[in-house]
């Protein structure tokens, strides 16, 4: 009889161990997520950052970033978003074509360089890393606004990436036309 009640005791007793042990994994979970979340910021903020210091630092990057934008100035709006995609491939293409050959390389590792930072992102987003309102607000605008110009330094195509990302690069252009 003893046994019947002990077992009347611990049996609702472990099950609310259960739940609790399922509470904190749960807690655990989001708290890690959120980690993660934390950790990815932090690493495109050092990104970002590196970037610039090697654009200050980098004997080559300034020289060809300022010989770009005044090659830019040359077209009323630049490669504004006021122009068409069409016109800003053709746009760069002719300015990319004004450029010596080492130029051109380098301009185009410059300018591809955001497309493989875009499509890590895109995956990340994908796996649910990057909150919709970032990606909708930040990185999808960006995206429209620097394919044309990868279309256009890589002859009208888009670089060699993973096929999804280009397929919502392509569905993204198509919502800015």
């Amino acid at each position: 009889m003893n046994t019947e009640r002990l077992n009347k005791w611990l049996s609702p007793l472990a099950n609310v161990g259960v739940v609790a042990g399922i509470v904190i994994l749960v807690l655990e979970v989001r708290q890690t997520n959120e980690l993660t979340m934390a950790q990815i910021e932090q690493s495109r903020s050092e990104l970002f950052v590196q970037w610039h210091q090697q654009t200050t630092t980098n004997d080559y990057i300034a020289p060809l970033q300022a010989k770009i934008r005044q090659l830019r100035s040359e077209y009323p709006n630049g490669l504004d978003d006021n122009v068409g995609t069409q016109e800003i491939e053709k746009r760069v293409s002719t300015i990319l074509a004004q450029l010596d050959p080492v130029e051109q390389i380098r301009a185009e590792a410059m300018v591809t360089r955001g497309y493989w930072d875009f499509e890590g992102l895109f995956f990340q987003y994908r796996r649910g890393l990057v909150s919709d309102s970032y990606w909708n607000k930040r990185i999808a605008p960006a995206i429209i606004g620097q394919a044309p110009v990868w279309k256009g330094a890589l002859g009208g195509r888009l670089p060699g990436g993973r096929p999804e990302f280009n397929e919502e690069v392509e569905r993204l252009l198509r919502s800015r036309d």
